[in-house]
């Protein structure tokens, strides 16, 4: 690391930008449009990336107007508030898009590049500095000249461009793997669609074994991996199937691998597979398909206002109870090669789902690694 040298990042982006998404008097409720230019906002930062699903859009005259707030590639956007480390970097996909109120925009100068800065921002000790030296008592916050004072360990630019394109090479895997996943969903959905005629529907408690969640006691719960993996509701849901967070040493409603998890609080109706035996909170419903499995998730997808009905029940938030699951009528299609095909695109979902954790593994135990300079990256790596 000799040749590496201590910098700041205010002196990272000195001929790049570090600026405020607009102030809320720049940009009103009523600026908001259903189609147009989107807006991102801290909600919208996932994983290192943009979700574009429930994105806020304006009128693009509204971002000419704004227009020093429009990202470029490479720009990296910061949740400004709430989550603190939620950072992404801007791809060509986003490119003109609105860095929103409530975000930072960071914009690297030539002497650092976007891909290594983005990752050096995901490093650990990056996180804990921001934590160290956010405001805010009761919602921690960033503004400009804490971001300004960021420390970074700045490598020679072949270096950075190396090691941005290692680790972005498997970013990149992950990114092909989640992308033919919801391709192969959209399939999925539409071969169920295809054989559904549109009436046929069975009661729920017909064609699966419901099972109503029960949350142990609060003092048997940990975030260390004692026990049985818990869920607790939709905040525990992925894409597909959820993520570990929270164990318990006394569950008491299980659900096991294969089962359908459904939230039965508001939202009501999310679905999620399970991929292991799990204990169930109260904010959860599990599902065991009586001879077709594949079928049974895509009934409960297929259709959009399927839980319609449940969305204004209760006393102080939707919510679905054991009556209510029994009696939801689901689409239904009785065909056993339609269901051995649904399973078999069932398997590869979760085969690639599986290979991206393996991934993204990889990549967080190179990142701090690399971003040390324990590990280099050899002169010969073709960067692209």
């Amino acid at each position: 690391m000799a040749d590496w040298t201590s910098v700041t990042l205010g002196q990272v982006c000195a001929d790049g930008v570090i600026q405020t998404g607009p102030f809320g008097s720049q940009l009103h409720a009523e600026d908001y449009v259903a189609a147009g230019v989107p807006v991102v906002m801290p909600a919208n930062i996932a994983s290192g990336r943009i979700e574009e699903s429930g994105i806020a859009r304006i009128t693009e005259a509204d971002a000419v107007r704004l227009s020093r707030h429009r990202m470029k590639v490479g720009d990296i956007v910061y949740s400004r508030r709430g989550d603190i480390t939620r950072c992404a970097r801007i791809t060509q996909r986003e490119a003109g898009w609105l860095c929103g109120t409530g975000c930072l925009l960071v914009r690297p100068g030539s002497g650092a590049d976007h891909r290594w800065l983005a990752y050096w921002l995901s490093t650990p000790w990056t996180h804990e500095w921001l934590y160290r030296h956010a405001v805010g008592a009761t919602m921690l916050n960033l503004n400009t000249s804490i971001l300004a004072s960021l420390p970074v360990d700045l490598p020679p630019v072949e270096d950075q461009r190396r090691i941005g394109a290692l680790l972005g090479a498997l970013d990149d895997l992950i990114e092909v793997n989640r992308d033919v996943n919801r391709y192969t969903a959209n399939l999925q959905l539409a071969i169920f669609a295809r054989h559904w005629d549109g009436e046929q529907r069975e009661r729920l408690v017909d064609v699966a074994a419901i099972t109503m969640g029960q949350s142990p006691p609060g003092d048997t719960y940990n975030e260390s991996g004692e026990g049985t993996v818990f869920y607790q509701g939709t905040r525990d849901f992925g894409w597909r199937f959820p993520g570990r967070r929270v164990w318990t040493s006394q569950p008491s409603r299980m659900a096991g691998a294969g089962d359908i998890l459904v939230s039965v609080r508001a939202p009501v109706g999310e679905v999620n597979v399970a991929t292991e035996d799990t204990a169930l909170g109260r904010g959860v419903g599990a599902l065991r398909a009586v001879g077709r499995p594949a079928t049974l998730l895509q009934a409960l997808l297929v259709d959009s206002q399927l839980w319609d009905m449940h969305q204004g029940t209760g006393t102080v938030f939707a919510s679905v109870n054991r009556a209510g699951m029994e009696n939801l009528m689901v689409p239904w299609v009785e065909c056993d090669d339609v269901e051995s095909t649904l399973a078999v695109l069932d398997d590869s979902i979760l085969e690639l789902t599986r290979e991206s954790e393996d991934l993204v593994r990889a990549r967080d135990e190179l990142l701090p690694l690399l971003m040390s300079g324990r590990v280099r990256v050899s002169e010969d790596f073709e960067v692209a």
